[in-house]
């Protein structure tokens, strides 16, 4: 199927933005439970050892929830991207909520493609954008644009559907029609790897997130189930550390994949 990503998206999120809550987006941001929220996610950017003094780009941003919850809880300058009004409008939306007076948060609406930073950033971060290009040759392109927004030494993030889960295809039928007009590409954690490495990133090391061990339970479901989302936190800190993160690779509905730019 060759439609165009980028415009089937941009009509997705300038329709959709207005189901979206800006409270609710704030809520999740603003979560102390390290089992949910925002202090899942981050438990994962801990991993590299973020600093205050950070300046970090979100690309893709949609709702923004991530770069928020980074300002947030970690202090650092964040610049929010995304190609689509309707989707920044709802990110400052919410930033409005979380009293913007408080944090160093820009809005900027670009393409990935238009991008004009150049060894800026010391973390570039998307939750959820590679995954849309079919051509492979595409997905190394964004990664390339993305490593060229970043410092010597800064990292390269990237959240993407995991094509182990068995569940995948599924939970995409059921859960997010949108992928069914404009399918995403999901990656395994040995694939991911490979385009960090082909580009020349270093320290490459992927991890699972969003680890649903219970695989009929879907995301929709389960982030609102808070005691399952305490059991599975909870069978995480008692497991062996190599088994939870061999069940993460399996299970999680996406992984992420870390890489460092070369100094």
């Amino acid at each position: 199927m060759n439609k165009d990503p980028s415009r089937l998206w941009l009509m997705h999120y300038n329709t959709k933005n207005k189901q979206y809550n800006p409270q609710e987006i704030a809520n999740w941001v603003q979560k102390k439970r390290p089992f949910s929220g925002a202090p899942s996610f981050l438990a994962k950017l801990d991993l590299i050892n973020i600093h205050r003094d950070w300046k970090v780009l979100e690309i893709g941003c949609g709702t923004g929830k991530y770069g928020l919850a980074i300002a947030v809880k970690k202090g650092c300058k964040i610049v929010l991207s995304d190609y689509s009004y309707g989707v920044l409008t709802l990110a400052k939306n919410v930033l409005d909520v979380l009293n913007k007076k408080l944090m160093d948060v820009s809005l900027v609406q670009a393409d990935i493609r238009q991008l004009s930073f150049k060894n800026h950033f010391d973390l570039v971060l998307s939750m959820g954008l590679i995954e849309h290009w079919q051509n492979r040759k595409d997905r190394i392109s964004r990664i390339i644009e993305m490593m060229e927004c970043v410092k010597p030494g800064g990292w390269i993030v990237n959240w993407v559907p995991n094509k182990a889960n068995p569940f995948y295809k599924l939970w995409v039928r059921t859960e997010y029609p949108p992928l069914l007009e404009t399918p995403e590409w999901p990656f395994d954690a040995n694939e991911i790897s490979e385009l960090y490495q082909e580009v020349g990133l270093e320290n490459v090391f992927v991890t699972g997130y969003m680890a649903y061990i219970t695989p009929f339970i879907w995301p929709s479901i389960f982030s609102r189930l808070r005691f399952l989302s305490l059991l599975l936190w909870s069978i995480g800190r008692i497991l062996p550390a190599r088994i939870t993160e061999s069940l993460s690779l399996k299970f999680s509905h996406g992984i992420i994949a870390f890489g460092q730019k070369p100094c």
